[in-house]
Formats: C-alpha cells, structure tokens, sequence
C-alpha cells in the first residue's frame, strides 16, 4: 500500500510541475507583444525520498527554477545604444528647428534683404531727393532690422527651449530614480525568500534604457540582484534602495541657464560630466552649438549697423544736417532696429557727401556689400617721447571681431597722462566713438564705438612715461568673407550639421534595430516554439493523470481483495 501512495505522490507532483509549465509558457503567449518582456522556461528537476531498501525509494519531479532567459552582455550594449539614441535624435531634432528657422527658400531671408538694402542705397544715390527712393529704402532697411531681430529671437527661443527641456528631463529621471530604487528593494526581498522576481526584473531592465537615454550612465548588478547606477565620474544615483536626486539650478553668469547638480552636492556642477543621452546633447547644443549660431548672426548685424552708421554720419541729409545713427546703436541682432529719427522722417536719411544734395555718400554706402566682415591689427609702435631709453612695448589683441568694422583712416593713437592709468585717445583713426574704457600700469582696455564692450586689449611692457604715445592701425582681414558670404557660411554650417545629426541618428537607429532583433533572437517569445512547449507539458500532463487512474484502479483492486 506504501508503494501505491509514493506512486500517487508522484503523479501528483507530475501534475503539479506540468502545470505550473503550461501557466509558465502561457505567460510567454500573453507577452509575445509586450515591450522588453524576457521569455522565461520552466527548469525541471528529479527528486527522490528513499527509505531503508530499493522497495522504499521513489523519484518525483518539481519545478526548480522559472528562468529568464536573457544575454546579460547584449542588455548592457541595448542600454549603451540607447544613450546614443538619445543623444543623436535630440540633436536632430533641435537642429531641425534651427534650419527651419534659417530657411531662406521661402524668400524674405537676411541674404536676400541685404542685397536690396545695398541695391536700394544705389538707386537713391542715382536720385538723392527721390522720395520714392527714399522711402523703398526706409522700408528695405525695416525688414532687414525685423529679419535680424526675428532670427535672433528664435535661435534664442531654441536655446531657451533646450534650458527648459532639460529641466523637464531631470524631474523625470529623477522619478526613474526612485522607482529603480524600489525595484531593487523589492527584488532583492523577493529573491532572498526563494521567490521569482523575473518580471520585476523586466521592469527594471526597460527603466535602465529609459534613464540611458536621458543622461549617460554607468551600471553594475551586486551579487543580492540590485543594480546600481552611476554617472561617468563615478556619482552614484542608486546603489541598492538608496537613490540621489538630480536638480536644475540657474547659473547667473550664463544667461541664468540651468546647470546640472546633485542635491546633496549642490556646488559640484555635472555639465561637464553629462555628455550624452539626452540631457548631454541639449547641453551641448545650448552651451556650444546655438550659442556659435548666436554669435555668428550677432556679429553679422552689428557689423552691418556700424559700417553703415560710420559712413552715414559721413553725409548730409535733406535738411543740409550731418547724418546720424542710421541703425540705433547695438549688442546682437535682437536689437538691431531703424534710428527712430530716420524712421520718422526719411528725409534724414544723409544720402549727399556735401551740402550740395548730390547722392555721394549713398553711392559709397552702396559699396560696403563688398568690404570684408573683420580687421585685422598692425604691430603697435610705441614712442619714447623724452627718448630716455625706456624701452615701452605693447601687443594688442582683438576681442571683439564684429567690432572693428572698417579699416583705419589713419593710425589709432594714445598718449600716456601723468598717472600710469591716464591715456588720452589723441588719435581715433576714423573710429569717432573710440574711447579708453580701462587702464592701469600694464593694461589698457579700448571701446571701439562706444557701446561699453572691451575691443581691444593692450598688454604694455617696459616703462611707460608721461607724454610717450603708442599707434597701431587695423586693416581688412583679407582672409575674411564680405557679410554675404559670412551669412550664406553660417547657413552651410547649420545645413552641414543638420546633415550630419540626421545621418549619425539614422546610423544608430540602424545599429539599434541589429540589437533589437539579436534580442529577440535570445530573449524574445516564439509563438510555434511556445506552443509546441505547450503541446509537450499537455501530454506530460495527461500521462500523469493517466498514472493517477491506474493508481486509483490498483487501489479500488486491493480494496476489493481485501473484504
């Protein structure tokens, strides 16, 4: 009778295992659409009871493990790729904006207006008291300041959209962080019991992409089955249940722009250590790429308006007046905008060189188009006025580019005071708003227009007495382009850069896509191998339950024998 029942016992466990098979395999049915699910199989195993003789022993079967299969290496390279991802598609998509706001194929763009603005200058210097002339010029010279502003304000706007996002995705990921932390926790109890926490696992693997692809990370598995998480520097965001929380805080010396720290180091920036993922490239394209866009588009404008207020003021207007401002005087493009009083009375325009009303100085501000966009500095020479043998020297250094907009009539000269920070500009070289902005025993600071930026800079060595002079000129940068050609240059760059995101995008999506299917290939469900499993666990259970009647039978025979 003892037999009978271990026989019963083990069809039972037939049963049980068999079953538990079939549930298995139909939770890999259920999940053969469900994003990062790893198939899992049921590992069976032997056991056995023996007792004292052959005649005692009996050997069952039980359901040792619920594996999940998946390639530990190939996850790490997913989560790796998806950092590229993040980083390619988010440049992509920025820069899309930015060539969409560059377009010039619609017409009205700042290549096309610059050319009827000069256009316009030679037509009203065919006919100086046209007012026709006058007044298509005004117009054409409207719309170009609009155009300026209107492009400075959206690459601005694209800036500022990157600072926003990048908030965004650090309250995100900051929400990743804590439900990757709770994962581990509750993982790491789970298997600690001896239970199955596979598709917690799942989770958590899916999160680790996730958080891949907003910043660029670093992870390791520990031996209890937690995942920690660290950025390149070695900065833990989790280890185990514990997590660190990212924060955005503003940066007044950039523009109040967002930088990245973690809220219990507050003073350690990570700008510098987050270089992909999406955070990485919306760092780099605020930080280098938009402000290179900026600057270029700032120093086109400002070159415009000061060639032509330095040759306006040059002329005459109808009034018999010397010209003033013909652009208000600007920083960047989103400033640019017609003097109000030109914009008042187009009769201000000074178009005549003389009192006489001839379009003279409108047909020279017709030939700016052509003048390159920089200066270059000559050496300085410096005069030992009480020829004392001193010795004074200076270097200078252009800061400001986009400042020096026109070769010198004469050479810029300086003359030392009493004091050591006392220089006098006793020679403007055809810069009438040049001023000395600072100075002191080794150092003068020179404003070329007046607008308070620090132009050019001029180290002084030796000794440096009252009366001594120093003079340099500046002249066209021969390897530079006219403002046309600088404009259609930073096109060619944001069209090259555009070209480039959206082929290393598509690059790593391709390579994605290899990984992806090398996934599935290892971890992913096949419906005709599930359901010839699932064929095999059936008739494993039917003969089980076949053993159970002929236990049943066998019982009913010896019950029956025995009365």
């Amino acid at each position: 009778m003892a037999d009978i029942l271990r026989i019963l016992s083990t069809s039972r466990d037939a049963l049980l295992a068999n079953l538990t098979a079939i549930n298995v395999t139909g939770s890999n049915v259920a999940n053969v659409n469900t994003p990062g699910y790893s198939r899992v199989r049921p590992i069976f195993g032997s056991i056995s009871q023996s007792g004292i003789g052959i005649d005692r022993s009996s050997v069952g079967v039980n359901i040792q493990e619920i594996q999940r299969i998946y390639d530990k290496y190939l996850e790490a390279q997913i989560v790796q790729q998806q950092q590229e991802i993040g980083y390619h598609d988010m440049r992509k998509s920025m820069l899309d904006r930015v060539e969409s706001s560059l377009n010039e194929s619609d017409g009205g763009g700042i290549n096309e207006l610059l050319s009827k603005f000069w256009n316009a200058w030679n037509d009203l210097a065919a006919n100086p008291s046209g007012s026709t002339e006058r007044d298509v010029l005004l117009k054409t010279s409207e719309s170009l300041a609009y155009r300026f502003r209107q492009q400075g304000d959206d690459l601005l706007d694209i800036q500022q959209d990157a600072n926003t996002t990048i908030a965004d995705l650090i309250t995100e990921t900051n929400a990743d962080l804590v439900e990757f932390a709770s994962l581990n926790d509750k993982i790491v109890t789970i298997e600690i019991d001896g239970g199955n926490a596979n598709s917690l696992r799942d989770t958590r693997a899916q999160l680790l992409k996730e958080i891949g692809t907003t910043l660029d990370i670093q992870y390791y598995e520990t031996s209890d089955g937690a995942v920690n998480i660290y950025l390149a520097n070695g900065n833990a965001l989790v280890q185990g249940d514990i997590y660190w929380q990212l924060d955005a805080v503003e940066n007044v010396d950039n523009s109040s722009y967002y930088d990245i720290v973690i809220t219990t180091s507050p003073g350690e920036v990570l700008n510098g250590v987050i270089t992909g993922g999406k955070i990485g490239a919306l760092l780099e394209l605020r930080d280098a790429t938009l402000v290179g866009y900026i600057n270029q588009l700032n120093d086109l404008a400002i070159n415009v308006a000061n060639k032509v207020n330095s040759q306006h003021r040059l002329g005459y207007d109808m009034y018999n007046n010397a010209g003033g401002l013909f652009f208000s005087e600007i920083t960047d493009a989103r400033d640019m905008q017609v003097a109000a009083a030109i914009a008042a009375d187009s009769q201000k325009i000074a178009a005549a060189s003389t009192v006489n009303g001839d379009g003279g100085n409108a047909l020279a501000m017709g030939t700016l188009k052509d003048e390159r966009m920089y200066m270059s500095l000559s050496a300085i020479t410096a005069t030992d006025f009480d020829a004392g043998g001193d010795n004074p020297a200076a270097t200078a250094v252009l800061n400001n580019r986009a400042e020096a907009y026109k070769a010198t009539t004469s050479n810029i000269v300086l003359t030392r005071g009493a004091a050591p920070g006392d220089w006098t500009v006793t020679g403007n070289g055809g810069y009438a708003g040049l001023a000395v902005l600072s100075a002191d025993a080794t150092t003068i600071v020179l404003d070329l227009d007046n607008s308070g930026t620090a132009d050019i800079t001029i180290t002084l060595t030796g000794t440096w007495e009252q009366d001594d002079t120093l003079s340099f000129s500046m002249s066209a940068d021969e390897t530079s382009s006219t403002q046309s050609d600088y404009f259609s240059n930073l096109l060619s760059r944001v069209g090259q850069d555009v070209l480039s995101a959206g082929q290393n995008a598509d690059r790593q999506e391709d390579v994605m896509t290899q990984l992806e299917n090398q996934r599935e290939s290892v971890s992913g469900v096949s419906i005709d191998e599930e359901m010839m499993q699932l064929m095999k666990y059936q008739f494993a259970y039917s003969a089980a339950g076949q053993l159970v009647t002929t236990v049943k039978e066998m019982l009913d025979l010896l019950i029956e024998l025995g009365r």
